[in-house]
């Protein structure tokens, strides 16, 4: 069974109130509180795939004791009508074990996925989840109208919303086109889930012309309730190689002011000027907007004093030097004369003077810090050398998590590489990474930004050999 953490599953009466699906309002019943969602993408001739997505916090189902393992029995189940005509249905049974009662909390889920093809029309979805331990059980229905995709002109699939999205090749209903995506329904994201991932095809590219234009571009934008546009990333142009395409990114959220908002995705082809675009609602909710600044300044204060009080030196000097990204001269020999009261003492005090956003208190400012260090250590370290230390990690520590990535594999006459975009720092920024020694670790040999490595020259890391004058639109 596989799970992933999230926020907790309880939201703020009002987020639920005006959060909108795809095609009508989400009628909820039963004792058993779950999430569903759905995405239409195109299928062959005229039929629509219709893509259902289930989840249910762990901690929403009974686990019985059955032998050394505690266990929960319960179904997901998925009725389509066609007017009073019931159309198809669908269910699967799950199983959930645990060996203790004590891995369960509620920022676990226990998801699945539906998969159907239907032609245009008018439908009415009805979603349960039935806890067969007890006999409980809870309900959705919604209704949802499916309209063809053309045939020829440009089109875009609906955009799926994600936890996370990863390269995979294996045949598994999570794995489309070479994606591996985590259905994510409640789409609730806030500063413990700050990564919103996305998923979406785009269809009819018009063929290449010898001469003509070659590319199609995309913009990537979050609306408001009020439909203004709170954020905006660069176009991102990319070149028509087939008449069909994958756009699969992320976007940091947790910026954002608890609300509603709208993801849009504008798709233009430049050789024919045509463009689609496509939205898709998500909401964040983030507790600190809802307490007061001096509730939290004193809340804030008393986890950092608590945090270092009970550190041994080794840990200290730990911390300290994860800190070397942010820390100044004068910080070093300071701490570097202090005893142990007096590192506790520096530590607690240092994310207050450092902290420059009027935003995050001290603690939140330090906990986000510390969130992209253990983030670097678990996805950049390579071989002893830890990832907060590797140039991906350094530059995600200071700068946070880029607003789009680029990744180019390995092939023959050219090494691997990543380029990292931020739209809104310094008007803009890029940095590209060269895995030059072949051996999976990527390293920082260009940066438009201030203070960081140039060498417009960089793309001469890409070749293996040294020799081969590579110049392409990277």
């Amino acid at each position: 069974m596989q799970m992933f953490k999230r926020i907790p599953y309880f939201l703020l009466g009002w987020l639920i109130c005006i959060s909108v699906p795809l095609s009508g309002q989400i009628i909820r019943g039963g004792e058993i509180q779950f999430d569903a969602d759905i995405a239409r993408f195109k299928a062959n001739n005229d039929l629509t795939y219709l893509e259902l997505y289930i989840s249910v916090p762990r901690d929403g189902v009974s686990h019985q004791l059955e032998g050394d393992q505690h266990i929960a029995n319960f179904e997901m189940g998925v009725n389509i009508f066609y007017g009073d005509s019931l159309l198809s249905q669908s269910s699967k049974q799950m199983v959930d074990r645990v060996n203790s009662l004590d891995e369960i909390d509620s920022q676990q889920l226990l998801y699945n996925i539906f998969v159907f093809s239907f032609q245009k029309g008018d439908f009415k979805i009805r979603t349960r989840v039935t806890d067969q331990n007890k006999n409980v059980g809870g309900w959705h229905e919604q209704s949802v109208s499916i309209s063809s995709f053309p045939d020829s002109s440009l089109g875009m699939s609906d955009i799926q919303i994600s936890t996370l999205i990863v390269s995979d090749q294996a045949n598994h209903p999570l794995v489309k086109n070479g994606y591996r995506i985590i259905p994510y329904p409640s789409k609730l994201y806030g500063l413990e889930l700050p990564i919103l991932y996305f998923y979406s095809e785009i269809y009819h590219l018009s063929p290449i012309v010898a001469g003509e234009d070659s590319n199609y571009s995309m913009v990537l934008s979050v609306l408001d309730a009020n439909g203004n546009i709170v954020k905006e990333n660069a176009p991102v142009v990319k070149k028509r190689t087939t008449t069909s395409a994958v756009y699969v990114g992320q976007i940091q959220v947790s910026d954002l002011y608890s609300g509603v908002y709208n993801l849009k995705l504008d798709v233009t082809d430049t050789g024919t000027g045509k463009s689609v675009s496509r939205t898709k609602s998500f909401s964040v909710y983030r507790p600190v907007d809802f307490a007061s600044r001096s509730e939290t300044e004193v809340v804030s204060q008393q986890r950092i004093d608590n945090m270092y009080v009970a550190m041994d030196e080794a840990e200290l000097d730990r911390q300290f030097e994860y800190c070397q990204y942010i820390v100044t001269g004068d910080d070093k020999k300071v701490y570097k004369e202090l005893d142990l009261d007096g590192k506790r003492e520096f530590m607690t005090e240092f994310w207050r003077r450092r902290n420059n956003n009027p935003m995050l208190t001290a603690v939140q400012y330090r906990d986000e810090y510390l969130r992209r260090v253990y983030y670097s250590n678990a996805h950049y370290s390579h071989g002893a050398r830890e990832g907060w230390k590797s140039d991906l990690g350094r530059v995600y520590i200071k700068y946070g998590e880029p607003d789009y990535v680029d990744r180019y594999p390995y092939s023959p006459g050219m090494h691997a590489f990543e380029v990292w975009q931020y739209y809104e720092i310094e008007g803009g920024i890029e940095f590209y990474f060269v895995d030059d020694v072949g051996m999976g670790e990527m390293r920082l040999v260009h940066s438009t930004a201030i203070g960081e490595v140039q060498d417009y020259d960089w793309q001469r890391h890409l070749d293996p050999t040294g020799l081969s004058d590579i110049n392409d639109d990277y």
